[in-house]
């Protein structure tokens, strides 16, 4: 889905209809339209950050050649949040995570890791790995618009929409398991 599309849904349910009619228009904007799609757009890659990192957490792997026992989180291709584990020839390998690097055994490995996303623009797309709706991301993004606003019940509002929404997708994807009845002898 488009980011664009996100913050066009924000306006809406914020009762700006004239910023998202400009937007949707590919007007010019200008003042205080376009400080409130900077602040929006800010809010956005927030929430689709703290998603990823708290609720629905983004995992990758990376295949490397380690040389030296080190690997630079800066060689990743994407930004890591967590390393989950690192294997060489399908086996685990032991590793210790340090600040800037992660330390590990010399030799091909493969390192499994959770991400978080990179900042987006307001033309580009949102986060394909993430099992999450416009009306999610709305939510949250109206939470945040209206903190940093300081509309503080308006937040409240949004905010306990926004968890609820969370509260309802994580409890969706939740298998469920059942325990066979027993059977008295």
């Amino acid at each position: 889905m488009l980011v664009k599309n996100v913050i066009l849904g924000t306006l809406l349910l914020l009762g700006r209809e004239d910023i998202a009619n400009l937007l949707s228009e590919n007007a010019e904007l200008e003042g205080e339209a376009e400080q409130t799609v900077k602040t929006l757009m800010h809010c956005y890659n927030a929430v689709e950050d703290e998603l990823a990192r708290l609720y629905f957490p983004l995992t990758d792997e990376f295949n490397c050649k380690v040389q030296g026992g080190e690997v630079s989180y800066l060689s990743f291709p994407k930004t890591p949040v967590k390393i989950i584990s690192v294997k060489s020839q399908n086996k685990a390998v032991k590793y210790r995570v340090l600040p800037t690097k992660l330390k590990t055994a010399s030799g091909e490995v493969v390192i499994e890791y959770n991400y978080s996303p990179n900042k987006k623009s307001i033309d580009g797309q949102t986060e394909g790995s993430l099992p999450i709706s416009e009306r999610l991301l709305s939510y949250g993004i109206a939470a945040e618009f209206c903190l940093i606003c300081g509309l503080v019940k308006d937040a409240e509002s949004w905010e306990s929409k926004y968890r609820e929404e969370i509260y309802t997708l994580k409890s969706s994807m939740q298998k469920t398991y059942l325990v066979p009845q027993r059977r008295w002898v």
